[in-house]
């Protein structure tokens, strides 16, 4: 299939369909399908949400991507996201180095990575009152020497597209990655729910190689 919209550059997604953008149209149906997906996320039950990071965590560690990667970058959850951070303890173990985000929205990429520990006493809020470690600026981490990022969204579909929450932080940062050797794996995780039967895409937007549901896994390469 051939997907083409009105606008300014094109990106290539699995599938065969080719993305040009009409920024506004665009932006009106991507903020409507945020809101619900997000209304429907933060509803999940307390049991649900700890049984389905159970699961996740069990989903991942399973993975070939998983086993083979040194440095893995992941997130720490806010706003009612799925829980990826059960995969550090065993990861620790062995011998993998674990990384989450820190948003810098002066610096272009807007989005680094520091090295996360387990001590719970290390955190704090943002100014988007997302929780990160506090850090040394020379443990400031560039995207490049990442092998694998497990990224939040919002919604997803069947292709591989991602909706997050609207900052293009993750796909700015992922472009920094380009041209510097092999590309990380980048892998969503969600709950079930959050699937979309088609995302309106930018040109901008970087298709996932994978998506991890309490549910499946779902392949786009």
């Amino acid at each position: 299939m051939n997907l083409t919209v009105q606008g300014y550059g094109r990106q290539r997604f699995p599938g065969g369909y080719t993305l040009i953008d009409d920024v506004q149209g665009i932006r009106a149906k991507r903020s409507s399908i945020r809101k619900k997906a997000r209304v429907l996320r933060k509803n999940i039950s307390a049991p649900y949400r700890k049984q389905a990071a159970f699961k996740l965590v069990h989903q991942i560690i399973k993975q070939d991507w998983f086993i083979r990667a040194k440095r893995v970058a992941l997130y720490l959850p806010s706003d009612g996201e799925i829980d990826p951070t059960g995969i550090m303890k065993l990861g620790l173990l062995a011998g993998k180095r674990f990384y989450v985000p820190i948003v810098a929205p002066s610096v272009r990429p807007a989005l680094w990575f520091v090295p996360m520990t387990q001590n719970p006493y290390n955190l704090y809020l943002n100014q988007f009152s997302i929780p990160e470690p506090k850090y040394y600026p020379h443990e400031i981490t560039k995207t490049f020497v990442i092998d694998t990022i497990i990224l939040p969204l919002v919604s997803f579909d069947i292709h591989g597209g991602r909706l997050g929450m609207g900052g293009g932080f993750y796909d700015r940062a992922l472009v920094d990655k380009f041209g510097r050797g092999r590309p990380p794996t980048k892998v969503g995780v969600a709950f079930d729910i959050q699937k979309h039967e088609k995302l309106p895409l930018c040109s901008w937007d970087i298709p996932l190689d994978y998506v991890i549901t309490e549910k499946k896994k779902y392949s786009f390469q």
